[in-house]
């Protein structure tokens, strides 16, 4: 009557396009992402890929300042687990890329720690070792001291010059933060002991000949003995001392 068509009502049997449902968690079903293309690897997917991990880091300081003293050492046992049994499992090569990227890592992360920073971990450091000590017998802590000389012997033997010296550095830095924040008492025992190591030096050198002349009557003032007799007579010939059967 006005030029409009009536709107037919819908045919049941018609076919209707299927919509999935909005609410897909009430079913117990996630929407999959689809399949990201595989782009070749450049600075813009090396931004991402810095972000996540930002955003890992964040999370996880976030989540630790959070959790309980009970979910702490969950997570420290599970980890130390973890650890171990890749450890057990990788090669000398793996162990040695370790190691190397372990200790490149932890120079890297010294380099860009503030003042506050290396002082909290000297302090953190120096607590942790004083409770081990505190709780370790004396059958350990032996156990430690030859295991540590040992491993610093190791490191020594093939080390470069480079990082000879560079070690050195590090502990002539290290003995000059820690007399910083040494107490008295703990100033007065390490003199002592300071004291004490370097009479024994003296000692020790003052019973070493300092030249061949001395050395030769260092050595001399014990003669050596066989069947001949004591080896005391001087040749005159190479001004030596034989055994008196042996000098012609």
């Amino acid at each position: 009557m006005y030029g409009l068509e009536e709107e037919s009502p819908e045919d049941p049997g018609a076919s209707q396009p299927v919509r999935p449902p909005q609410n897909l968690q009430a079913f117990g079903l996630e929407e999959e992402a689809p399949d990201e293309p595989e782009t070749p690897i450049t600075s813009a997917s090396d931004s991402h890929i810095d972000q996540r991990r930002q955003y890992k880091t964040t999370w996880q300081e976030h989540h630790r300042k959070n959790e309980t003293v009970e979910e702490r050492d969950r997570r420290l046992k599970s980890g130390s687990e973890r650890e171990r049994k890749r450890r057990h499992q990788e090669t000398l090569e793996e162990s040695e890329l370790r190691h190397r990227a372990g200790v490149e890592r932890e120079r890297q992360r010294r380099l860009d720690e503030t003042l506050e920073e290396r002082e909290d971990r000297h302090l953190t450091s120096a607590e942790r070792e004083r409770q081990r000590h505190l709780h370790e017998t004396l059958e350990e802590s032996e156990h430690c001291h030859r295991s540590d000389a040992e491993r610093a012997l190791q490191h020594r033997l093939h080390e470069t010059l480079e990082e000879s010296e560079h070690r050195h550095q590090a502990e002539v830095e290290r003995k000059q933060e820690r007399r910083l924040h040494e107490t008295p008492e703990i100033r007065e025992a390490r003199q002592a002991e300071d004291a004490l190591a370097h009479g024994q030096r003296r000692h020790h050198t003052s019973q070493q000949p300092e030249s061949h002349g001395e050395a030769l009557t260092f050595a001399n003032s014990f003669p050596a003995e066989d069947d001949l007799g004591p080896m005391n007579v001087v040749c005159k010939h190479c001004s030596a001392l034989h055994f008196k059967g042996r000098v012609f």
